[in-house]
């Protein structure tokens, strides 16, 4: 999956320096807690987010009305990730043989976007990390295998697009 979401810079291009945008979508991260359980602490939590974004770039006239607008569309745009062309192909052809499940580092909003994509009729389950109060690097990894009794982690394969978590996976 691909995220193609450039929303911020919708709002006004010509106001940005997209590099110090950069920086500051990282440096201000830490303001995205993993404990958001539903879509509105989501919300709440974005806007937030968005809001000291938009103060350390300077941004002309930011409010919270803004910054609840880019939090409104970063959660509700379904156009913000697109999968690569073969993933519902490979999907459905694995699904037909092996016990599929997600795990991912996401909010609420994930779950909504594989449900639009019905991701969901290829998987087993979907786990959030939100919704479980816990990230793939803490504990989530020991929630999915107390929940999942019958799955036996060395007939498991995990794939992830970030070493770290393989290797935590693999402990």
């Amino acid at each position: 999956m691909v995220n193609s979401s450039k929303y911020l810079l919708y709002f006004g291009k010509k106001y940005i320096d997209e590099e110090k945008l950069k920086e500051k979508l990282k440096e201000l991260t830490y303001l995205q807690t993993k404990n958001q359980r539903t879509i509105d602490e989501e919300i709440e939590m974005f806007t937030n987010y968005y809001y000291h974004v938009l103060e350390a770039i300077n941004y002309p006239n930011y409010t919270k009305e803004l910054a609840k607008k880019l939090a409104l569309d970063c959660v509700y745009n379904k156009n913000k990730y697109t999968f690569y062309e073969d993933v519902i192909p490979v999907l459905e052809k694995l699904s037909k043989k092996y016990n599929l499940y997600i795990i991912s580092n996401g909010w609420p909003s994930s779950y909504l976007f594989l449900k639009e994509h019905q991701i969901e009729k290829y998987v087993k389950k979907i786990y959030i990390s939100s919704l479980w109060g816990s990230s793939k690097l803490d504990h989530l990894f020991d929630l999915f295998l107390e929940q999942e009794k019958d799955v036996d982690p060395k007939e498991t394969y995990y794939v992830d697009d970030q070493r770290n978590l393989i290797e935590k996976a693999s402990q």
